[in-house]
């Protein structure tokens, strides 16, 4: 009998592994063809520099300070160019954050963190409505300054916006406190939740770490996807009512997930930690990301970069080695673009990938 229920048991388990998908990392992504287009923006740093894709998928808006280019995906060219300081506009003072062009009727959506507002601007550039962001403090968040993280919809009654607490200088308030979103109504400007938060891996280490950013964030169906930059390959999405609805842990082995300490506060002594360096969504079920590693090789650094397309769907990751320091701006199911400054001249460059998924 002892043995029969035995056997049973072993029955159980191993029909029960047998439904359960099995992760399948690092295949091969082939890159069939590379393009690089000079962009004419001026002495652009791309780290400095924010990137939004427009509505409708068919304009790149490149923005610093409160200077706009817009780059045509199609005709692979500059098709505007735009000084907000020159048009007959009066704007909040301090840095503009963000920008979101709407292409159904030509108008921006403008953000300036320092004075908690969004100024949505008309084909004439006249004001149509400013709306103050209000709530935020009362939490001790704070708007990220890193990413592109800002989600607005015309269909939509809410912003979405990344965030962070301000206690940076405390680890353990600031892990544990962290929340990645806050959603505001567009119509009183009021704070009406906000969602996402480290990991426990990230928790275990109260210190601060050597990374670009802290969180990873991309819009696509009506869903958000989140990564942290280091320690953990999982991504979190979330619903428009910012509630978990799938986690997903593929990853890469090309990295390590081992969180290295400041030593002694002194970034130039500390050795970062191996990070996602930027992710987009290239469809409900596809992400495409790229990582960034730092070692130290005959007492010299060396940089090393892999560029990842996941399957969410059939738990798959494909990937190949690629040069390093280099943002993720757009990906659909057959290209990626890329942006990056030239390693001699003052130019920003866009690279374009056709790819497609290697053998399984």
């Amino acid at each position: 009998m002892k043995r029969l229920i035995l056997f049973e048991v072993v029955l159980l388990f191993i029909f029960s592994c047998g439904d359960k998908k099995l992760e399948n990392l690092d295949l091969p992504l082939e890159i069939i063809s590379s393009d690089t287009t000079f962009l004419s923006v001026g002495y652009t740093q791309y780290q400095n520099a924010k990137f939004h894709v427009s509505d409708l998928g068919n304009f790149l808006i490149i923005h610093q300070d409160r200077k706009l280019w817009t780059f045509h995906f199609k005709s692979n060219t500059i098709v505007k160019s735009l000084d907000l300081d020159t048009v007959p506009i009066v704007l909040p003072e301090g840095g503009m954050l963000h920008a979101r062009f709407f292409e159904k009727d030509s108008s921006l959506s403008l953000f300036f963190p320092q004075r908690s507002k969004i100024v949505n601007v008309d084909y004439h550039y006249e004001t149509v409505k400013e709306i103050e962001l209000k709530g935020l403090s009362d939490i001790d968040l704070t708007f990220v300054s890193k990413g592109d993280h800002f989600f607005i919809n015309q269909s939509l009654e809410s912003v979405y916006i990344g965030v962070m607490n301000i206690q940076s200088n405390n680890q353990e308030i600031f892990l544990n406190k962290t929340r990645f979103i806050a959603e505001f109504s567009l119509e009183t400007g009021e704070l009406i939740r906000t969602f996402g938060q480290f990991g426990e891996r990230r928790k275990k280490l109260m210190e601060r770490i050597l990374t670009e950013g802290i969180v990873l964030i991309d819009y696509n169906s009506e869903n958000f996807y989140v990564r942290e930059v280091a320690g953990d390959p999982a991504i979190s999405r979330f619903n428009l009512s910012g509630d978990l609805v799938a986690e997903y842990s593929l990853g890469t082995e090309k990295i390590s997930y081992v969180l290295y300490p400041l030593v002694n506060g002194d970034f130039f002594e500390s050795q970062s930690s191996d990070q996602f360096y930027s992710m987009k969504m290239a469809s409900k079920e596809r992400v495409v990301s790229n990582t960034l590693s730092r070692k130290k090789i005959n007492n010299k650094f060396a940089f090393e970069s892999y560029l990842l397309v996941e399957d969410l769907k059939d738990l798959k990751t494909y990937s190949v080695e690629t040069p390093a320091f280099q943002k993720i701006l757009h990906a659909t199911e057959s290209k990626i673009y890329l942006v990056s400054n030239h390693p001699t001249k003052e130019d920003l460059i866009l690279v374009t990938l056709e790819y497609s998924l290697g053998d399984t």
